[in-house]
């Protein structure tokens, strides 16, 4: 059975704590799939996915990204760390591959903690957005390498093991029936060889600009995006500056929304029948009962929700996304509610393959929940960062406010959201009777106490590193 995990290995020979391998099988492999600005709702759509990893695992309830934003929330998933303890804040040279390399950070990772287990490691697909101002490079840690650095699914390059290898506009070259191909070769070799295998598997889909398979152009005619309640929301006036700012949307913006949506569905086909296609491969080579298989998201995507199309913004659709485990072990069908968040990934899987998990972890083992056994202690809340880039200063929110969503910090609880941007402006939601976040509460007198101990709460999150951001997360400040 098969976890996909979002995660990177690396090697920290200085200040590491040992795992105490409370595994769920011996000596496991792992595929984690990372799908990209994949929202919630779409899963319903992968008959694949809801069968094989849903149907046959368990599934997270309250999964919160590091991130509303691809770049930093994968070095999150790759490392496990809060995007203000590893710096990655965007996704431009100045912040993201580059000086993901530039600091060392690369050295550390998911893949090179697994290699110095025994693991043989893939990256297929996407790696951080930056990458292609050094195409050629390949990370340490990595066994196989086989990384894009665009989003398109025709026309395209892959850097195969440091070779730029071209990829045209034949069907055959649908990009993501490519990383399938690339996958099960990998999951086939590695069988073959009779090595444990970690394959991160980060396909483009749905990213704009979703482009179909030809052989599903012609899909989902009539579907539209949900008409949730917050879907062009009416009264905008509770809300900050730039939401106020958006105009509602007219019938020509919803249609641009509902074909958008309708192109992420088609996109998305390709990668549930990749989905179909290595748990296939896993049966053949009788490794399906002895693999954890982990299918998530870098972040969300609003489809109209608040007025807008986008993301790196606080609102559920963006920051909570789907988690799937399926694996031995893991009872079929489950349902986790714990809050959990994508710093839990790779010392997840570091955990079940009995590898060392370096000092500057934050994120916590979800060995436990998938055992289906109760924690003693379990966090109480996590944190959502977006840095606007222009003005951002490196590890602070201390920055002018710039056209879009502000910087902000955000804190999650089971049933409450509250934010501060960089503007001053606030905002709390009751997510257990405002699911939809259409009433702030922020500047309700009601609730004032309740946002004087959130600020303090955020404010012991900012100067939290390292497994120290456990004890924050498990109890608000007095």
């Amino acid at each position: 059975m098969t976890i996909v995990v979002l995660l990177l290995l690396g090697p920290l020979l200085s200040g590491l704590v040992l795992s105490p391998h409370p595994t769920l099988a011996a000596s496991p492999n792992f595929i984690l799939i990372n799908t990209d600005d994949l929202d919630t709702d779409s899963l319903r759509f992968m008959p694949n996915v809801e069968s094989l990893l849903i149907g046959a695992g368990a599934s997270f309830t309250d999964f919160i990204v590091a991130a509303p934003d691809c770049c930093p929330s994968r070095v999150s998933l790759l490392r496990g760390q809060y995007v203000h303890n590893h710096g990655i804040l965007r996704g431009s040279h100045q912040f993201g591959e580059h000086k993901f390399r530039s600091q060392g950070l690369e050295n550390s990772t998911i893949a090179t903690w697994l290699g110095q287990a025994g693991y043989r490691t893939a990256l297929i697909g996407k790696y951080l957005n930056g990458y292609q101002e050094d195409p050629t490079h390949v990370p340490p840690g990595w066994t196989e390498w086989d990384a894009t650095f665009s989003n398109q699914y025709f026309d395209y390059q892959i850097n195969e093991n440091g070779k730029l290898v071209h990829y045209g506009s034949a069907p055959e070259d649908y990009q993501t029936d490519v990383l399938s191909q690339k996958s099960v070769s990998f999951i086939q070799s590695s069988a073959t060889a009779g090595k444990r295998f970690f394959l991160y598997l980060t396909p483009s889909a749905p990213h704009g600009p979703a482009t179909p398979a030809p052989r599903h152009a012609s899909l989902f005619a009539e579907k539209t995006a949900p008409r949730t309640a917050s879907f062009n929301e009416e009264d905008v006036s509770d809300k900050p500056g730039y939401i106020r700012a958006a105009s509602s949307m007219t019938q020509s913006d919803i249609d641009t929304i509902d074909e958008r949506y309708r192109n992420r569905l088609r996109s998305l086909q390709a990668v549930d029948e990749m989905v179909a296609e290595i748990v296939t491969t896993l049966q053949d080579t009788g490794t399906l009962s002895n693999t954890y298989i982990f299918f998530t998201s870098d972040n969300g995507y609003l489809l109209g929700q608040h007025r807008l199309t986008d993301k790196g913004v606080p609102y559920e659709e963006a920051i909570k996304v789907p988690l799937v485990v399926r694996g031995p072990g893991i009872a079929a069908g489950r349902s986790i509610d714990e809050l959990s968040s994508n710093i839990d990934l790779a010392p997840t899987i570091a955990d079940l393959a009995g590898a060392s998990i370096p000092r500057f972890v934050s994120g916590r083992s979800l060995v436990p929940l998938l055992q289906g056994s109760q924690p003693g202690t379990w966090r109480k809340a996590t944190i959502s960062q977006f840095y606007r880039e222009g003005n951002a200063k490196s590890g602070d929110l201390s920055i002018e406010a710039v056209s879009g969503s502000p910087s902000f910090l955000a804190l999650r609880t089971g049933n409450r959201s509250y934010v501060e941007y960089v503007t001053g402006e606030r905002e709390l939601y009751d997510l257990a009777n405002d699911p939809q976040q259409l009433q702030n509460l922020a500047s309700d007198s009601d609730y004032a106490a309740e946002v004087d101990r959130f600020h303090a709460w955020l404010d012991a999150f900012r100067a939290c590193s390292g497994k120290d951001c456990q004890s924050v997360e498990n109890r608000a400040p007095n």
